[in-house]
């Protein structure tokens, strides 16, 4: 089972990205869960932390005035060193700073507003 986390403020995106997970899974016949799929930075550091996770998902700008995505993303990284990292932002100019915690990729998502 390869465990995904989902970390995005944006509603409408998140049951995207979810839901071409789903699909992605069904076509290909391959054995993926979505374990945690939220808009809470602190649930998903918790989960992380004491769960098995092979890949996040992370926003940049989460709605939280305590912590961003990036910065949730370095604490992360500092609690499993082998997950796999990816940033989803439409804010292009902050594809530099995210990997400051070595990320897999970046994948620039539209903006809705």
């Amino acid at each position: 089972m390869f465990n995904i986390i989902i970390c995005e403020d944006e509603n409408i995106i998140r049951r995207r990205i979810e839901a071409s997970l789903k699909e992605i899974s069904l076509k290909h016949d391959l054995d993926i869960e979505v374990s945690l799929s939220t808009a809470d930075p602190f649930a998903t550091f918790n989960y992380v932390k004491n769960n098995k996770t092979d890949l996040l998902l992370l926003d940049i700008d989460l709605k939280n005035d305590e912590i961003d995505g990036i910065e949730l993303g370095n604490k992360l990284r500092e609690i499993n060193k082998n997950v796999v990292i990816v940033f989803i932002s439409s804010r292009l100019e902050k594809i530099f700073e995210c990997f400051t915690c070595t990320p897999f990729d970046f994948i620039a998502k539209p903006s809705i507003n």
